[in-house]
């Protein structure tokens, strides 16, 4: 389950090195950080969420969703090494790849086509991109695959996600944070990412494509909420939680049980949604003006002009 197996074949061209990379994108993902000089630090939620990328590879799940906190680096392995490990299981592979800012997925497409030209990869993996392809928000393989990247407020022309060539795995739509959080509270936008997102599905060559939401939760009725409510039946749902059932960070190199609970008490509406999954209601104003009765609230008093006005403006738009 780590990379020191296979650091001493890493020097040179080794089909059993691809093999085991090929199987397992933990594995790969700890590989590719090796070969940029860096280090992934493992732990168990890293192993969930590789079980479920696996099945997905496998075609045993086509609709997943996963919701985690902030900066557990999903990113890393469930977006640049999904697609990464993809094109090199099928060079065909067709990758949508949607964020709620066109420069995150462009960033995000960028790096895996810097992992695709490095030296490495090409030491291990017969994937090959077109000469004349080096856009952030598309580029190909000379097999025919690729990657199109933009924001779930774009379009998708002449490009679509997957294929359908048996139970071989082609491609897949990968939507990393679909809602911008400073935008969450907007009942329209909301909406609209939600609309998008059912028109952004016609993208998908074959319904046996996989589509993978990796998100964390900003509001009950986000991405997540919406297809958990309207499909429940038809999404795998990884929850990962910032403390575990057994009261225990989830990842411990980053935040420890006292730093957690000290985020709860600066925020507890955030950490509850952003960090336990777990989006609560939050009031948004209005909640009095919805309960006026007029028959009710209002007496009939005799104006006296001897009485102070007093007039109140609140202009606070953010919920309490």
């Amino acid at each position: 389950r780590d990379i020191r197996g296979i650091e001493a074949r890493a020097g040179k061209v080794n089909m059993s090195v691809a093999k085991e990379l090929l199987r397992d994108p933990l594995l790969f993902t700890q590989y590719m950080f090796k070969m940029q000089g860096k280090q992934f630090v493992v732990s168990d939620h890293h192993r969930l969420i590789n079980d479920v990328l696996k099945k997905v590879l496998a075609l045993k799940l086509t609709r997943v969703i996963i919701n985690m906190p902030p900066r557990y680096t999903k990113t890393e392995l469930a977006v640049k090494a999904m697609m990464a490990i993809g094109l090199a299981v099928n060079p065909k592979s067709k990758f949508i790849h949607l964020s709620y800012s066109d420069n995150l997925a462009r960033d995000n497409s960028k790096h895996v086509r810097d992992i695709v030209k490095s030296q490495w990869y090409q030491d291990l993996f017969a994937v090959k991109l077109k000469k004349d392809t080096d856009s952030k928000s598309q580029w190909d393989t000379e097999a025919g695959g690729g990657v199109y990247a933009t924001s779930m407020k774009g379009q998708v022309i002449g490009f679509g996600a997957g294929d359908f060539e048996g139970d071989v795995f082609t491609g897949a739509m990968i939507i990393d944070d679909p809602n911008k959080l400073t935008e969450i509270f907007s009942k329209i936008i909301r909406e609209e990412v939600n609309a998008n997102y059912d028109t952004l599905r016609s993208r998908l060559n074959s319904e046996i494509t996989p589509i993978i939401i990796i998100q964390q939760r900003g509001h009950k009725d986000d991405l997540s909420g919406y297809l958990l409510e309207k499909e429940p039946e038809v999404w795998h749902h990884l929850n990962l939680a910032a403390i575990k059932d057994d009261g225990t960070p989830l990842f411990p190199q980053k935040h420890t049980i006292e730093q957690l609970n000290h985020l709860n008490k600066i925020n507890h509406y955030v950490f509850q949604t952003q960090y336990m999954q777990n989006p609560v209601n939050i009031k948004t104003g209005g909640e009095f003006w919805k309960d006026f009765d007029p028959n009710t609230h209002v007496d009939n008093i005799a104006y006296d002009p001897n009485y102070p006005v007093h007039v109140s403006i609140d202009n606070n738009v953010y919920p309490y």
